[in-house]
């Protein structure tokens, strides 16, 4: 018996909500994730070409998942999450839209 090892860049599960609205002032979790070979997978978040990192009290970035306590207008944007492994890598875009009080 033969046994081949494939090995695969991460691909996002197809669940994942692409479009994200929420009211203003409000808190909001968005939440993606892939799967590959190896499974050991790497998350990094972009917003206009800036990496996105935790701020104190407003967001908390953890892996595959942003945790907006409080939403602003200036949270508004697409939002590109890339998932990476030794195979390779792969961007999903989500994009929030803020909804004035």
């Amino acid at each position: 018996m033969n046994l081949r090892h494939i090995s695969d860049k991460p691909i996002f599960q197809d669940s994942a909500e692409t479009k994200v609205s929420v009211v203003e002032g409000e808190g909001k979790v968005i939440s993606t994730g892939a799967k590959g070979n190896p499974n050991v997978i790497k998350y990094k978040w972009n917003k206009n070409g800036s990496q996105v990192k935790s701020v104190a009290k407003k967001l908390h970035v953890d892996g595959a998942v942003l945790n907006f306590t409080e939403v602003s207008r200036t949270d508004k944007g697409k939002y590109e999450c890339e998932a990476s492994n030794s195979e390779g890598s792969t961007i999903q875009i989500i994009e929030l839209e803020v909804q004035c009080k």
